[in-house]
């Protein structure tokens, strides 16, 4: 059995890291941070993420066009992720490798899932109308070619078929609808065009077990496939020794390897590291965090008085 090493990028620091990096430490053999000064000891294994700047990175800066609703920083990092582990893979030459966003939870040891079958795995809900267009690869698996292959069909999108995403984003502009084109608009039409590649969709069962979407979403596969707590709006889940499921909609539950705390759902990220069953703290979470925010933005008027 190959061990697959997992990938974190981030830069700057945001305490909710520690937790699913230092729970990815406990659950895999080998875990990479790429990041930055400020993030420099928060994993074993940290990486200069400047070390792996790269000319077609640059590149890419000259062709990208902006099409979202969302922050031209935030949009064009999210790509950037993917040139920079391309060439931490390739010149530290592994083969395959988990990438996982700093907001998800591992509970299993990728190493024992068997992906030798695949070379790339994505998150996919069936539902992709109104130009949803979407593959997340908040929890995915990766290898060199296959990242390459991806970068490569970035540039082609860029340049020659350009035309295709400016046709999602005046959707999302002529019917009020926010956000636009992303790396998850760009990793979904990848996968709709590349043949030699065999592609796992996380969404759906693997092994009896399924990779987290979103832990906000009652979306899996399929739409409203999971239970979820009321007024909170996070999957129903619990925790038995070192596992975690999530109930569904027929009352049975089912093993998760991922919970991808994202958004609204980080304030969340400390009771699901310390794998808490009781319902009401997560309740007790959601009631703190809407004080803290009341009293923050009564202070704001305050010294705005």
């Amino acid at each position: 059995m190959k061990t697959i090493p997992v990938v974190f990028i981030h830069t700057g620091y945001q305490p909710y890291m520690e937790y699913t990096i230092h729970q990815a430490e406990k659950t895999n053999q080998v875990v990479y941070l790429l990041g930055d000064e400020k993030n420099k000891n928060v994993a074993q294994r940290w990486i200069d993420i400047e070390d792996y700047q790269s000319e077609r990175y640059e590149q890419f800066k000259k062709i990208y066009k902006h099409m979202s609703s969302n922050p031209y920083e935030f949009e064009f990092n999210c790509f950037r992720r993917f040139f920079v582990t391309y060439e931490f893979a390739k010149k530290q030459g592994i083969e395959k490798f988990i990438m996982l966003d700093t907001d998800c939870f591992s509970f299993v040891n990728f190493s024992n899932l068997g992906f030798e079958e695949y070379d790339v795995a994505l998150s996919m809900p069936k539902d992709q109308s109104n130009y949803l267009w979407t593959a997340s690869p908040h929890g995915s698996l990766w290898s060199v070619a296959t990242l390459e292959n991806f970068l490569d069909y970035l540039f082609y999108e860029y340049t020659d078929n350009i035309s295709e995403l400016e046709e999602k984003w005046e959707y999302h502009k002529s019917h009020g609808v926010g956000g636009g084109i992303c790396d998850m608009t760009l990793l979904y039409l990848w996968t709709k065009s590349v043949e030699q590649f065999k592609i796992l969709n996380t969404t759906q069962e693997y092994k009896n077990g399924v990779f987290d979407h979103f832990v906000s979403f009652s979306e899996g596969y399929e739409k409203e496939e999971y239970k979820t707590l009321k007024i909170i709006n996070i999957k129903r889940l619990k925790f038995k020794k070192d596992r975690a499921y999530f109930q569904k909609t027929d009352g049975s539950w089912i093993r998760t390897y991922t919970i991808h705390a994202q958004g609204k759902s980080k304030i969340f990220i400390k009771t699901i590291a310390r794998k808490e069953n009781s319902v009401a703290v997560f309740y007790k979470d959601f009631i703190v965090e809407k004080i803290y925010r009341r009293i923050c933005r009564y202070a704001r008027l305050l010294v705005h008085k």
